[in-house]
């Protein structure tokens, strides 16, 4: 997002067309520069740099209907209530002012906020066209009521959750039940791999998922029956940030066979300690993604591994999942191995 300090002294533009004419003065470009010049302001910035100035900026500032708004301390309630029918995108951040979002309820899109009070979770449903809420932190107390006017919320598609408890939102519910209306799902992931199928048993619908894990608690014993599989994953996106294991990935992949996409991050390799080296951690790896993911359409990782030998990496040594699209970075005695891989 450019400032408006880059733009308040601009006072001349000049730009070479191909009947060399050159325009030297702001007022000469064409509507639809600006238009793409806006795509990377801020509202709060097009409204400080170009608004006032003459008619025609006016009348193109009026025009604007996709816009981006950030609410701040310092925010204004009468420019929000002005401006609000051109509003797509809202970002609440940390001690901003507390507004309502009744102005928004027809032309509202996508919704980030840093702490989702209850004041705010009674208006969610009002919102007739928002697709993607990103909660930055919740209490804990207020899950309970997030959850219900979740389901009295089907217009919500995209739920971004980053908090450390996120996982009581979907799974930490005593009654059977399913939000089908959620179609993509990135949150600070469960560490217990038994609540991992209880996840998608609660998301019929989930195309997409990420999940960002700090550690994984001791692999559970699971009967992988089709009761136990979720056709409906196809995007897969694991970060295990303290290592991992193969029955930890082969758990994961047994549940979802239908996955187009596999994105697989973690750092440090703390599979390393076998001492089988970086071929047989990655050779490894790819038998347990062929063993599973047969339609698999894209696989792309990043993996630290300590370093404990000088060599050169061969990647003549691994499997050819990898040898599409790779590079190799070393670092502070650590080997940052990353690969991406389409089928043609």
């Amino acid at each position: 997002m450019m400032s408006s300090n880059q733009f308040s002294n601009l006072n001349v533009f000049q730009l070479n067309l191909n009947n060399n004419q050159s325009i030297i003065r702001l007022e000469d470009l064409p509507n639809e520069l600006f238009y793409v010049l806006f795509n990377y302001l801020e509202i709060k910035d097009i409204y400080k740099s170009f608004f006032g100035l003459n008619l025609r900026f006016n009348i193109l500032f009026n025009s604007l209907s996709n816009c981006y708004l950030r609410i701040e301390s310092s925010t204004k309630v009468d420019f929000i209530n002005m401006i609000a029918s051109k509003i797509r995108h809202i970002h609440i951040t940390q001690n901003s002012i507390s507004i309502s979002l009744a102005p928004f309820r027809n032309t509202l899109h996508s919704l980030i906020i840093h702490l989702l009070t209850d004041e705010y979770i009674d208006q969610l449903h009002a919102l007739m066209y928002l697709k993607r809420l990103e909660i930055r932190h919740i209490p804990q107390h207020s899950i309970g009521h997030l959850r219900k006017v979740l389901f009295s919320s089907p217009q919500i598609k995209h739920l971004v959750l980053p908090f450390w408890h996120s996982k009581d939102l979907v799974i930490a519910y005593s009654s059977p039940y399913s939000i089908s209306s959620i179609h993509s799902l990135s949150m600070y992931s469960p560490n217990d791999l038994d609540d991992f199928a209880s996840l998608l048993g609660r998301l019929p619908n989930l195309i997409r998922l990420r999940l960002d894990i700090d550690y994984i608690k001791v692999l559970p014993t699971v009967n992988c029956s089709l009761s136990n599989v979720f056709h409906s994953l196809s995007y897969f996106h694991l970060q295990l940030k303290n290592g991992f294991t193969y029955s930890q990935i082969d758990f994961y992949l047994t549940h979802v066979p239908n996955l187009k996409s596999f994105q697989f991050f973690t750092a440090p390799c703390l599979i390393y300690r076998n001492q089988m080296g970086p071929y047989g951690v990655l050779n490894t790896l790819a038998e347990v993604i062929e063993k599973h993911l047969l339609i698999l359409e894209q696989f792309s990782c990043f993996i630290t591994f300590h370093m404990i030998s000088n060599d050169l990496f061969d990647i003549t040594k691994v499997h050819s999942i990898y040898n599409q699209n790779y590079s190799i970075k070393f670092e502070n005695n650590q080997e940052h191995f990353k690969s991406k891989w389409i089928k043609t």
